[in-house]
């Protein structure tokens, strides 16, 4: 199953559950590119919460589905797409505050940030999963660079 639009409240994440017994793996690929400084209604940056937090609720939800995938003996992944621009995140983020997510650090250490987090979300994933389930593998990737109207046009 296919997961292009996810619904903000959820929802589709229950769908899934009641769709099917199993889910062997999960791709997070939802990005938002290096672009001008927007805020999300909550006011977090765009990017960090379309390329990281989204990430972490759609998980979160599919959580029990991919336990009980990997407690029948099945590998399952989780897969987050990363990306090599985090080295252009600032050295001196924290991450510990809202209020610090809106710093105007520029586009390209924004968006190095939210792919940053996406790294350490990986890396958590990992430790926690595999204490339980050996057979839960989190990694993060970066995906090479794609030329599309948002990386040649969008970015300002």
């Amino acid at each position: 199953m296919r997961l292009d639009r996810p619904d903000r409240d959820g929802r589709v994440t229950f769908e899934i559950a009641d769709k099917t017994d199993r889910l062997d793996i999960l791709v997070n690929n939802a990005a938002r590119g290096v672009m001008t400084q927007q805020l999300a209604k909550k006011g977090v940056d765009l990017r960090m919460a379309q390329n990281h937090m989204g990430h972490i609720v759609l998980t979160s939800h599919l959580l029990p589905l991919l336990r009980k995938t990997a407690s029948q003996g099945n590998t399952v992944r989780i897969v987050n797409l990363a990306s090599n621009a985090h080295e252009s995140a600032s050295k001196d983020t924290k991450s510990e505050s809202i209020e610090e997510s809106k710093k105007g650090y520029g586009p390209m250490a924004q968006y190095g940030r939210s792919k940053l987090a996406a790294i350490l979300y990986s890396r958590y994933l990992a430790h926690h999963l595999t204490s339980t389930h050996p057979n839960m593998l989190a990694n993060a990737t970066h995906p090479s660079i794609v030329e599309t109207r948002r990386s040649s046009e969008h970015i300002k």
